[in-house]
């Protein structure tokens, strides 16, 4: 048996056991981030609809994150079935692309690494970190990364025979990357394109370029100019946005912070290793690859180093082409050190579907609970039914004489300082609420908070033009005729800014309670 069939053997066992955990519970039972998932049913419900993003809803992520999973809601399935199915086609797909690619230009043991490497990304249920939780959040970071590691890769390592086939793949690959999140592709693609040409690939650069250019072509037919100026103009919305334009540290701290300082420097040291050792190339790709890695990485939630397992295992792969009175050791101890310190986000992800299978559902409820739609997606019974509120206390000034943040005034009244949780109960009270008062039949609201999902819970349209999560401006405020401002929101800063805009528009009190006031949007 060659080395090429043990290869594939063992990708589809490790593909096979990760599918047969994630399809073998029925139904998804997340631990964390509820509010992201409901961001992405939110996404999920538009498209069924037949609703575009970026068109008719505003979302600085692309189309291709969300249509493998709501293509199969469109035929019939549960959001929960569906992410989960959609995951085990794609693990698939990425993985055999990755083989396929790999094992053209190096060993079956190390393109087998790399295609391993592409499932547990595709087929995780966790975005990274060592944080044991099972989670959809960020589905489409571990998709991208996917998709990135086998376009450098290949572009990295140039193919032993030729293959015409390797161009279109290649280009699909980065026109997927655009159309899934736009930072990849803007980041990757002239480091892509860059190797290709280093490497001698001039023939596969071609076809490459030429696959991308008809994929745009045939999707602004499909979709019309208008679909990519509403996506810049998304894009611009949040690059501009001061709620969310970075999701975490800034970009020095990603290379500088304690748990980046290590893996920086073992990357900038390979960079001299390789160059030293006679591998030129090499080591200018690399220090291309750790500075375009590291602004990804500062982008992501979570600020995740997981191009730190790519380049080890190119590291690798050059550490067995060079001499052994040349660099071939100190590759050997930076891939090592590399892999050392991902192993923990890597272990995580590839272990979270079988974590996932020994999640007790009688300890779990639908997180749109009450309703008829998407019941296969679960979170916890306690946390889904726990509304739990943080408040400022009276008095603390005494200990604290330092002026805090000015309070938010809307339509002179001084809102409290306070927030709560994005959970199922907190959504759903407030949408039985409405729902029992006859108050939002027919009419779309604006909610002056960073989550407007109401509309899942409740028996009213999602909002024309508005924004399943918020960044910036007023998606969407113009369309709906009601507007609610939550007592207590998800977020204080983002409430205080959308009231700030909202101020000066003419809007009756028609409701208030204790969680919630809804005014009625007059002509302007």
């Amino acid at each position: 048996m060659s080395r090429t069939v043990i290869a594939w053997i063992a990708l589809v066992a490790l593909w096979g056991a990760m599918a047969v955990a994630l399809v073998l519970p029925g139904a998804l039972s997340i631990t964390k981030h509820s509010g992201d998932a409901l961001h992405m049913i939110a996404i999920m419900e538009r498209l069924a609809q037949g609703q575009l993003p970026h068109l008719d809803f505003q979302t600085p992520i692309g189309i291709l994150a969300f249509w493998p999973i709501a293509l199969l809601v469109k035929v019939g399935l549960s959001v929960g079935q569906a992410f989960l199915i959609s995951q085990v086609f794609l693990g698939a797909l990425f993985g055999g692309a990755a083989l396929a690619m790999a094992r053209r230009r190096v060993s079956a043991t190390f393109s087998g690494g790399l295609a391993a490497i592409v499932v547990i990304l595709t087929m995780a249920l966790v975005h990274g970190e060592a944080d044991i939780a099972v989670s959809v959040s960020m589905h489409y970071n571990r998709w991208a990364w996917a998709l990135a590691f086998i376009a450098v890769f290949s572009a990295f390592l140039p193919p032993v025979t030729g293959g015409r086939w390797e161009g279109p793949v290649l280009g699909v690959i980065m026109a997927s990357l655009a159309l899934m999140k736009v930072t990849y592709f803007v980041v990757f693609a002239p480091l892509v394109v860059l190797g290709m040409l280093m490497t001698g690939q001039r023939q596969a650069l071609f076809f490459a370029l030429l696959t991308g250019l008809l994929v745009a072509g045939a999707l602004t037919l499909l979709l019309g100019v208008g679909y990519w100026a509403a996506y810049v103009s998304d894009l611009l919305t949040v690059a501009s946005s001061n709620i969310r334009a970075q999701p975490g540290l800034d970009l020095a701290q990603v290379f500088t912070a304690p748990a980046y300082l290590a893996g920086t420097a073992v990357a900038f040291i390979s960079v001299i290793v390789l160059r030293r050792g006679g591998f030129e190339v090499e080591g200018f790709l690399v220090l291309l690859l750790a500075l375009a890695g590291t602004y990804v990485t500062y982008q992501n939630f979570g600020n995740d180093p997981q191009w730190w397992a790519l380049l080890a295992l190119l590291l690798v792969i050059w550490a067995v082409e060079a001499p052994v009175s040349g660099p071939k050791v100190p590759l050997t101890v930076c891939a090592g050190a590399l892999a050392a310190m991902i192993a923990p986000s890597f272990v995580n992800m590839g272990v979270s579907p079988f974590r996932h299978v020994a999640i007790d559902q009688a300890d779990y409820l639908p997180l749109l609970a009450g309703g008829d739609r998407h019941q296969d997606l679960l979170v916890s019974r306690v946390k889904a039914n726990r509304i739990r509120g943080d408040i400022a206390l009276e008095g603390y000034r005494a200990f604290n004489p330092k002026p805090g943040p000015e309070p938010t005034v809307f339509k002179g009244e001084t809102l409290p300082d306070c927030r709560t949780e994005p959970v199922a109960g907190y959504f759903g009270t407030i949408a039985a609420d409405l729902r029992d008062r006859g108050l939002a039949q027919g009419k779309a609201i604006f909610a002056i908070d960073i989550l407007n999902p109401y509309w899942l819970y409740g028996d009213h349209p999602p909002l024309p033009g508005g924004t399943p999560w918020y960044y910036n401006g007023l998606p969407g405020a113009a369309e709906g005729g009601l507007v609610l401002l939550p007592s207590c929101p998800i977020l204080t800063r983002v409430r205080g800014i959308i009231a700030e805009q909202l101020e000066d528009w003419p809007m009756t009190e028609v409701a208030r309670t204790e969680l919630y006031t809804l005014y009625r949007l007059e002509s302007r």
